[in-house]
């Protein structure tokens, strides 16, 4: 695997079989220097040497000082006729151009290593890994996104932090994933590319194996009972709430529980007033209600991120005492739908209701699900 530069052709005197070999002027004004195309010093590079009738392909690191190329690794070559992977006799008059073979094509380019506290990620990085390792919190600049031709949509480049500092990779203008910066803490790495205007990240971790992450409580299992602390509980609840429950309703058994679809009333209040009530307010959701009490039930904004819907009761006019009137949201489940819990059988699932609940006033609410018959065992 080796790195590419576009359009470097050159000339060279060398002669015989020698390496490295000192790159001349460039051909013609067609193509370009190694330096003027970007080529890094110590760097491998696929090359291509043209001699009269003979001809090598192959591959060898590019000094700057010197402008030098060796010919280390002869991948074909043809030398009067013969095809063979030596090197072939340079007359003083050959042309060397920068090119790419098919497995250049795969994979990464190769590995850049930095061990200080400051780098610089280049145009020339596109396709390599670089690592970073230092005890010290080390700073990365990056030019920004397609800057003077550079940075291109489609640049990228593999990153890891392989050391105790935190790398801080940090883009001129541009953002990185909408952000001033990429911090990068021990054992991380990112794939970072270009979109043409900005760029984006791909994060992820190279130490999933070691038993040191791998501890029980570093993760939430299905398979097995695990005892986590109070935070752990609270910080992995927070985690799986963080998907608005909506999400759920769309494979759970319910109709219109984000309450989106209100055909008859949209947002418009319904009274209902003293007496036995039973009212659809939003498609196949009721409010229902007994005793003397007074309500007002609407669809309204939920004030939960993601969630733009709710519905809501609110007491007009109140009761004394409840004794044994009550008030409820309802929604009835088509058979069809709840087939799948084969209740009733010896196959039978439980069924979780999950929802988001906001009151005004302080009690005791609850939740049931009933079939029918409402007998108390099917409760």
């Amino acid at each position: 695997m080796s790195h590419k530069v576009p359009l470097v052709r050159v000339l060279t005197a060398a002669t015989g079989n020698s390496t490295p070999i000192t790159l001349g002027a460039v051909y013609s004004q067609l193509f370009m220097l190694p330096s003027e195309a970007g080529a890094m010093d110590g760097r491998t590079y696929t090359y291509n040497i043209v001699d009269g009738n003979n001809w090598e392909i192959g591959r060898g690191v590019y000094t700057a000082s010197g402008t030098t190329l060796a010919r280390t690794t002869i991948l074909a070559s043809r030398i009067s006729g013969t095809l063979g992977t030596s090197r072939i006799p340079l007359s003083g008059t050959a042309q060397v151009r920068f090119i790419e073979s098919a497995d250049d094509m795969d994979g990464v380019r190769g590995t850049r290593a930095v061990t200080g506290t400051t780098d610089t990620l280049n145009n020339s990085d596109l396709g390599y890994v670089v690592t970073y390792s230092n005890a010290s919190a080390i700073a990365v600049s990056l030019a920004q996104a397609s800057v003077s031709n550079l940075f291109m949509d489609g640049w990228a480049v593999f990153v890891k932090n392989k050391g105790a500092g935190a790398v801080t990779i940090t883009p001129s203008t541009s953002t990185i994933d909408t952000a001033a910066t990429l911090v990068l803490a021990q054992n991380q790495g990112a794939l970072i590319w270009s979109d043409g205007t900005n760029y984006q990240s791909f994060k992820f971790r190279g130490d999933l194996g070691t038993a040191a992450v791998r501890a029980d409580t570093d993760f939430v299992r299905t398979d097995t009972a695990q005892s986590f602390n109070s935070t752990q509980q609270a910080q992995a609840r927070s985690n799986a709430y963080a998907a608005p429950f909506d999400a759920m309703a769309y494979s759970g058994m319910q109709v219109n529980g984000h309450h989106g679809i209100s055909q008859q009333n949209g947002s418009t209040a319904v009274s209902l007033p003293t007496g036995s009530q039973n009212i659809y307010i939003t498609d196949n959701w009721q409010v229902q209600k007994t005793g003397t009490s007074a309500w007002s039930a609407q669809r309204v904004a939920s004030g939960i991120a993601g969630i733009p819907f709710a519905l809501q009761a609110t007491v007009t006019t109140a009761q004394a005492s409840i004794g044994s009137d009550l008030g409820l949201f309802s929604t009835f489940i088509e058979g069809s739908r709840l087939a799948r819990a084969m209740w009733g059988t010896a196959s039978a699932k439980p069924v979780t209701v999950a929802f988001w609940f906001k009151a005004a006033v302080t009690g005791t609410y609850s939740v049931y699900a009933y079939n029918s018959t409402a007998a108390a065992n099917q409760k």
